[in-house]
Protein backbone atom coordinates (compact mmCIF):
# COMPACT_ATOMS: atom_id res chain seq x y z
CA UNK A 1 0.00 0.00 0.00
CA UNK A 2 0.83 3.58 -0.74
CA UNK A 3 1.73 6.54 1.81
CA UNK A 4 0.97 9.56 0.82
CA UNK A 5 1.54 12.86 2.61
CA UNK A 6 1.09 16.16 1.03
CA UNK A 7 3.12 16.28 -2.40
CA UNK A 8 5.33 12.98 -0.87
CA UNK A 9 5.06 9.28 -1.80
CA UNK A 10 6.54 6.83 -1.41
CA UNK A 11 6.07 2.84 -2.75
CA UNK A 12 5.19 -0.52 -1.29
CA UNK A 13 6.82 -1.67 1.66
CA UNK A 14 10.34 -3.97 0.89
CA UNK A 15 11.64 -6.22 3.10
CA UNK A 16 15.23 -5.56 4.23
CA UNK A 17 18.00 -8.72 4.36
CA UNK A 18 20.01 -6.54 6.45
CA UNK A 19 17.25 -5.83 9.22
CA UNK A 20 14.90 -8.39 8.90
CA UNK A 21 11.86 -6.49 8.01
CA UNK A 22 9.83 -4.33 6.09
CA UNK A 23 11.00 -1.31 5.55
CA UNK A 24 9.02 2.06 3.88
CA UNK A 25 9.41 1.87 0.00
CA UNK A 26 11.52 4.16 -2.06
CA UNK A 27 10.51 7.44 -2.97
CA UNK A 28 8.90 7.81 -6.09
CA UNK A 29 6.87 11.41 -6.49
CA UNK A 30 8.15 14.88 -4.96
CA UNK A 31 5.52 16.93 -6.25
CA UNK A 32 5.70 16.60 -10.07
CA UNK A 33 8.94 14.56 -9.98
CA UNK A 34 8.79 11.23 -10.37
CA UNK A 35 11.30 8.74 -9.54
CA UNK A 36 11.95 4.94 -10.14
CA UNK A 37 11.28 2.41 -7.93
CA UNK A 38 13.12 -0.61 -9.43
CA UNK A 39 10.33 -1.56 -11.94
CA UNK A 40 10.65 1.29 -14.63
CA UNK A 41 12.33 1.15 -17.83
CA UNK A 42 13.34 4.22 -20.39
CA UNK A 43 14.32 4.56 -23.89
CA UNK A 44 18.04 5.20 -24.39
CA UNK A 45 21.17 4.88 -26.61
CA UNK A 46 23.57 2.20 -25.73
CA UNK A 47 25.99 0.18 -27.59
CA UNK A 48 25.09 -2.50 -29.77
CA UNK A 49 27.13 -5.82 -30.45
CA UNK A 50 29.50 -4.26 -33.01
CA UNK A 51 30.10 -1.32 -30.97
CA UNK A 52 27.97 0.88 -32.57
CA UNK A 53 24.89 3.05 -30.94
CA UNK A 54 21.74 1.75 -31.01
CA UNK A 55 18.30 2.24 -29.41
CA UNK A 56 17.02 0.38 -26.75
CA UNK A 57 15.69 0.37 -22.78
CA UNK A 58 17.37 0.01 -19.83
CA UNK A 59 15.88 -0.16 -16.43
CA UNK A 60 15.84 2.56 -14.33
CA UNK A 61 18.24 2.10 -10.19
CA UNK A 62 15.48 2.28 -7.38
CA UNK A 63 15.73 6.56 -6.86
CA UNK A 64 16.78 7.60 -10.64
CA UNK A 65 14.72 10.57 -11.64
CA UNK A 66 12.61 9.36 -14.73
CA UNK A 67 11.07 11.60 -17.34
CA UNK A 68 14.77 13.51 -17.40
CA UNK A 69 17.17 13.68 -20.28
CA UNK A 70 20.58 14.75 -20.85
CA UNK A 71 21.65 17.93 -22.73
CA UNK A 72 24.64 19.55 -23.39
CA UNK A 73 25.55 22.11 -20.85
CA UNK A 74 26.89 24.46 -23.46
CA UNK A 75 27.23 24.33 -27.52
CA UNK A 76 30.20 22.77 -28.99
CA UNK A 77 32.82 25.31 -28.80
CA UNK A 78 31.35 27.73 -26.38
CA UNK A 79 31.90 28.33 -22.70
CA UNK A 80 28.64 28.07 -21.30
CA UNK A 81 29.09 31.61 -19.00
CA UNK A 82 25.59 33.75 -18.52
CA UNK A 83 25.62 37.19 -20.25
CA UNK A 84 26.76 38.39 -16.92
CA UNK A 85 29.94 36.49 -16.30
CA UNK A 86 30.75 36.96 -20.15
CA UNK A 87 30.25 40.94 -19.48
CA UNK A 88 32.04 40.96 -16.55
CA UNK A 89 35.07 38.99 -18.35
CA UNK A 90 34.94 41.71 -21.54
CA UNK A 91 34.39 45.06 -18.52
CA UNK A 92 38.06 43.23 -16.74
CA UNK A 93 39.87 43.04 -19.82
CA UNK A 94 39.23 46.27 -21.53
CA UNK A 95 39.06 47.86 -17.87
CA UNK A 96 36.14 49.53 -18.65
CA UNK A 97 32.88 50.00 -16.81
CA UNK A 98 30.26 47.91 -16.45
CA UNK A 99 26.51 49.40 -18.23
CA UNK A 100 23.32 47.10 -17.83
CA UNK A 101 21.93 46.28 -21.48
CA UNK A 102 18.38 48.47 -21.95
CA UNK A 103 16.20 47.66 -24.46
CA UNK A 104 15.01 49.85 -27.06
CA UNK A 105 11.39 49.40 -27.18
CA UNK A 106 9.57 49.36 -30.16
CA UNK A 107 10.79 51.30 -33.30
CA UNK A 108 8.60 53.61 -34.46
CA UNK A 109 8.26 53.82 -38.11
CA UNK A 110 8.26 57.36 -39.69
CA UNK A 111 9.64 59.76 -41.83
CA UNK A 112 13.38 59.31 -42.63
CA UNK A 113 15.19 62.70 -42.81
CA UNK A 114 18.38 63.64 -44.99
CA UNK A 115 21.78 64.59 -43.97
CA UNK A 116 21.20 68.31 -44.52
CA UNK A 117 17.54 68.42 -43.11
CA UNK A 118 19.00 66.83 -39.77
CA UNK A 119 21.80 69.54 -40.10
CA UNK A 120 19.27 72.12 -40.44
CA UNK A 121 16.92 70.80 -37.33
CA UNK A 122 19.80 70.52 -35.11
CA UNK A 123 20.71 74.24 -36.38
CA UNK A 124 17.66 75.66 -35.54
CA UNK A 125 16.99 74.02 -32.34
CA UNK A 126 20.47 75.36 -30.80
CA UNK A 127 19.22 78.72 -31.92
CA UNK A 128 15.81 78.45 -29.99
CA UNK A 129 17.36 77.08 -26.55
CA UNK A 130 18.59 80.30 -24.75
CA UNK A 131 21.10 78.05 -22.18
CA UNK A 132 22.28 75.01 -23.50
CA UNK A 133 22.39 71.98 -21.24
CA UNK A 134 25.30 70.73 -18.75
CA UNK A 135 27.40 68.45 -21.16
CA UNK A 136 28.63 64.93 -19.47
CA UNK A 137 31.20 62.99 -20.51
CA UNK A 138 30.41 59.29 -19.97
CA UNK A 139 32.82 56.98 -17.99
CA UNK A 140 34.05 54.34 -20.75
CA UNK A 141 32.38 51.25 -21.46
CA UNK A 142 31.53 49.08 -24.24
CA UNK A 143 28.44 49.25 -26.26
CA UNK A 144 25.74 47.68 -24.99
CA UNK A 145 23.57 47.34 -28.24
CA UNK A 146 22.72 43.36 -27.41
CA UNK A 147 22.85 41.97 -23.92
CA UNK A 148 25.57 40.06 -24.72
CA UNK A 149 29.51 42.08 -25.21
CA UNK A 150 30.34 39.64 -27.14
CA UNK A 151 28.47 40.23 -29.93
CA UNK A 152 30.49 43.34 -30.65
CA UNK A 153 33.41 41.13 -31.17
CA UNK A 154 32.77 38.43 -33.75
CA UNK A 155 35.99 37.12 -34.35
CA UNK A 156 36.77 35.92 -30.80
CA UNK A 157 33.35 33.70 -31.33
CA UNK A 158 33.67 30.18 -31.73
CA UNK A 159 31.01 28.44 -33.73
CA UNK A 160 29.87 24.76 -33.38
CA UNK A 161 32.31 23.12 -35.80
CA UNK A 162 35.40 24.97 -33.32
CA UNK A 163 36.10 27.46 -36.53
CA UNK A 164 36.00 31.91 -35.45
CA UNK A 165 33.08 33.53 -36.28
CA UNK A 166 35.67 36.25 -38.43
CA UNK A 167 38.46 36.00 -40.35
CA UNK A 168 41.25 37.61 -38.50
CA UNK A 169 42.62 40.85 -40.67
CA UNK A 170 46.11 39.36 -39.89
CA UNK A 171 44.83 36.38 -42.34
CA UNK A 172 42.79 38.47 -44.39
CA UNK A 173 46.39 40.40 -44.95
CA UNK A 174 48.23 37.60 -45.58
CA UNK A 175 45.70 36.19 -48.53
CA UNK A 176 46.08 39.41 -49.78
CA UNK A 177 49.16 39.42 -50.07
CA UNK A 178 49.69 35.44 -51.63
CA UNK A 179 47.01 36.51 -54.43
CA UNK A 180 48.93 39.67 -55.33
CA UNK A 181 52.60 37.57 -55.53
CA UNK A 182 50.61 34.67 -57.08
CA UNK A 183 48.87 37.47 -60.18
CA UNK A 184 53.05 38.43 -60.11
CA UNK A 185 54.72 35.02 -60.84
CA UNK A 186 51.25 34.57 -63.31
CA UNK A 187 52.57 37.53 -65.54
CA UNK A 188 56.17 36.39 -65.08
CA UNK A 189 55.05 33.29 -67.38
CA UNK A 190 54.65 33.18 -71.07
CA UNK A 191 51.59 31.71 -72.74
CA UNK A 192 52.33 28.98 -73.39
CA UNK A 193 53.75 27.87 -70.43
CA UNK A 194 50.58 29.03 -68.30
CA UNK A 195 48.52 26.69 -71.09
CA UNK A 196 50.72 23.96 -70.21
CA UNK A 197 50.06 23.86 -66.78
CA UNK A 198 46.22 24.74 -66.61
CA UNK A 199 45.80 21.31 -68.90
CA UNK A 200 47.93 19.54 -66.82
CA UNK A 201 45.47 20.03 -63.96
CA UNK A 202 43.14 18.29 -65.43
CA UNK A 203 44.99 15.48 -68.03
CA UNK A 204 44.88 12.15 -67.82
CA UNK A 205 47.55 11.51 -70.06
CA UNK A 206 51.15 13.80 -71.57
CA UNK A 207 49.48 13.62 -74.80
CA UNK A 208 46.49 15.95 -73.66
CA UNK A 209 49.25 18.16 -72.54
CA UNK A 210 51.05 18.42 -75.51
CA UNK A 211 47.76 18.83 -77.55
CA UNK A 212 46.99 21.66 -75.67
CA UNK A 213 50.00 23.95 -77.08
CA UNK A 214 49.11 22.41 -80.89
CA UNK A 215 51.72 19.47 -80.66
CA UNK A 216 51.23 16.77 -83.08
CA UNK A 217 49.31 13.38 -81.88
CA UNK A 218 52.28 11.34 -82.21
CA UNK A 219 54.64 14.12 -80.96
CA UNK A 220 52.51 14.87 -78.26
CA UNK A 221 52.32 11.08 -76.92
CA UNK A 222 55.92 9.96 -77.12
CA UNK A 223 57.87 12.89 -75.49
CA UNK A 224 55.91 16.19 -76.30
CA UNK A 225 53.68 16.61 -73.68
CA UNK A 226 56.36 15.33 -70.82
CA UNK A 227 58.99 18.27 -72.73
CA UNK A 228 56.33 20.57 -72.37
CA UNK A 229 55.41 20.08 -68.79
CA UNK A 230 59.06 19.94 -67.32
CA UNK A 231 60.37 23.26 -69.32
CA UNK A 232 56.77 24.80 -67.87
CA UNK A 233 57.44 23.57 -64.08
CA UNK A 234 61.33 24.49 -64.28
CA UNK A 235 59.96 27.95 -65.39
CA UNK A 236 57.35 28.12 -62.38
CA UNK A 237 59.67 27.45 -60.07
CA UNK A 238 62.04 29.84 -61.31
CA UNK A 239 59.24 32.57 -60.85
CA UNK A 240 58.48 31.68 -57.22
CA UNK A 241 61.88 31.31 -56.08
CA UNK A 242 62.03 35.34 -58.24
CA UNK A 243 59.16 36.27 -56.62
CA UNK A 244 59.82 35.14 -53.31
CA UNK A 245 63.54 36.65 -53.02
CA UNK A 246 62.07 40.58 -54.62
Amino acid sequence: MRQSKSRFERGPEVYSEVLRRNVPGPIIRIGNLRFSDGGQTERCMMAGIDGEPVAGSIRMPIGSMLGTKEQQERPLGGTGASPGESNAWFCDAFDVCHHEYVPGGKRRSGRSFSRDEAAAMLAEAIANTPVMPEVYQCEDGIAAGTARYADNFIGMKKAPKGSGGSIAWQDLSDKIAEREKWEEIERSLSDEDLTVLNAAANAKSYAEIGLAVRQSPEYARRKGGRRALIAANDNLMAAISAATAA
